[in-house]
């Protein structure tokens, strides 16, 4: 399964990042890089992206519930919610 990000973002990390996208209703507009992180340049879609692929590059690949985990690392990164 391939995406628009080609190697770099791995369907895995697409797969989650569309549903944190979901779950969240995260628009597509900018600003949500500077918490997460990632230049600030991505729109949030793609700063989401970014961010999964990162953590799980980080590690997180090796835990069972990724969404679970990546849903609390992502709160923990947004101030005053």
């Amino acid at each position: 399964m391939s995406n628009q990000w080609g190697d770099w973002i791995s369907p895995l990390a697409d797969k989650l990042s569309r549903d944190l996208i979901i779950q969240f209703e995260i628009s597509a507009g900018y600003g949500l890089a500077l918490y997460l992180d990632v230049d600030r340049f991505y729109d949030n879609h793609s700063a989401i992206r970014i961010w999964v692929q990162s953590m799980l590059d980080g590690g997180i690949e090796e835990k069972s519930d990724h969404l679970t985990i990546l849903k609390k690392l992502f709160l923990d990164c947004i101030p005053d919610r």
